[in-house]
């Protein structure tokens, strides 16, 4: 999520350097995509954590099924 926010942050600076936008309308512009990045690695946890919990493993076989699912519920939440 740090990274996430960091790298919005250089990104909007850099676009304010080039565009010579207002703040405000590239803040609100690229803090959704931070939101996004938020909420999907909250998802990507939640998944991992649920399923780990209801049917906890140490096969890597498994582990990667599970890693799956967290991957496509994260791509859903993106269309969202």
């Amino acid at each position: 999520m740090w990274a996430s926010v960091c790298l919005t942050a250089a990104e909007v600076f850099r676009l304010l350097r080039v565009t010579r936008e207002p703040l405000p309308q590239t803040g609100i512009k690229y803090a959704r995509f931070s939101l996004v990045g938020i909420s999907n690695a909250a998802v990507n946890l939640g998944v991992m954590d649920l399923l780990l919990l209801v049917h906890p493993t140490r096969s890597p076989e498994i582990l990667v099924f599970y890693n799956l699912v967290a991957l496509a519920l994260i791509n859903s939440n993106s269309y969202l």
